[in-house]
């Protein structure tokens, strides 16, 4: 189903460049306030069916990279699966998508990422009033922002998802460990630089293809377009650090606060989760078994959920959505 993007609510501004009419999503911005330096964020909005009034709104939040462009798949099949009166908003990290302006690094860093979750749900809420569902799903590190977010604004939110959470020590994991020192000045700017350098070359997208074979085409060329960008390396890698250093303790008065309306999706293994870090995360949800799913064995389905898994997730998000009258 094509949409317009007479379809965007006031707080979005269209993309024109970036849109087509085969794709259900209109891609789009969001401008932030002052405190963010007025800057403008990647969006991905797919609006209610026609004529429907709006009954759900999902809010997505990426992982690190923070692109909306490999998650698009998945959301596709959420949106495809949902009743009429669905809309979907999914916003990207500031400073890391190639299709908008890169703001200062002051902005980009993961404190500034929670106000901007922050004020899209607030603007979510403005528009569309207290009556509709407020359903925010996070991925990786976008999980810990859910996180923050149902604790300055738990009011607003009906339910959260949070898939592969990475919301206590990050740098205790077997990922964390092996590459914290990459995260480090000078290794941010090193590697902008090299993107930057690599920009003036015509990197064909045939030779990620090549390296990343397993990938479907429209992933390689999201991943394209970040390599060959520099602000936007040195931004998702200055974030990482952040993450190194402040995602520490579990914020268990937050679960329990909220418990009731948060669902969790976790690997048997997952290196940037931990097992340590995954006992505690289940230890704090025991008496809410039935919110917790945990995927068992070598072929389940993995952190990078979004590369080749995303139909699978996507159904059990339906699923969750259909048990808990998300959608009703």
């Amino acid at each position: 189903m094509a949409t317009t993007t007479s379809s965007l609510p006031s707080f979005l501004q269209p993309l024109p460049e970036r849109n087509n009419d085969e794709k259900d999503a209109i891609e789009c911005v969001f401008t932030h306030s002052e405190k963010l330096g007025n800057s403008r964020s990647h969006c991905l909005w797919w609006p209610p069916s026609s004529q429907a009034p709006v009954e759900t709104v999902i809010l997505f939040i990426p992982g690190n990279p923070g692109l909306v462009g490999f998650y698009e798949p998945f959301l596709d099949h959420i949106y495809s699966k949902s009743r009429a009166g669905t809309a979907i908003l999914a916003h990207a990290e500031l400073g890391h998508s190639p299709h908008v302006e890169c703001p200062s690094l002051v902005f980009t860093g993961l404190e500034p990422q929670v106000l901007a979750v922050i004020e899209v749900i607030d603007e979510i809420r403005a528009f569309c009033g207290e009556e509709v569902k407020l359903l925010v799903i996070g991925h990786s590190i976008g999980t810990w922002l859910t996180m923050r977010a149902l604790k300055e604004r738990s009011a607003a939110v009906t339910g959260a998802f949070l898939l592969f959470p990475t919301i206590t020590n990050i740098v205790k994991t077997p990922n964390g460990r092996l590459l914290w020192w990459i995260f480090r000045r000078p290794f941010p700017r090193t590697f902008g630089i090299l993107g930057n350098a690599l920009s003036r070359f015509l990197i064909p997208r045939r030779l990620l293809s090549i390296i990343f074979s397993d990938w479907p085409r429209t992933q390689v060329n999201v991943l394209h377009d970040l390599v060959v960008s520099g602000p936007n390396i040195t931004a998702s890698l200055s974030m990482a650090n952040d993450e190194m250093h402040m995602i520490r303790e579990l914020d268990i008065a937050t679960l329990n606060e909220n418990k009731q309306k948060i669902w969790m999706f976790l690997a048997d293994r997952d290196d940037w989760v931990g097992e340590e870090n995954k006992r505690v995360i289940v230890q704090a949800m025991a008496d809410e078994p039935e919110n917790i799913r945990v995927v068992h064995g070598r072929n389940g389905i993995p952190h990078a959920y979004c590369i080749n898994h995303s139909d699978e997730l996507a159904d059990q998000c339906l699923e969750w959505m259909e048990d808990r009258h998300f959608t009703a």
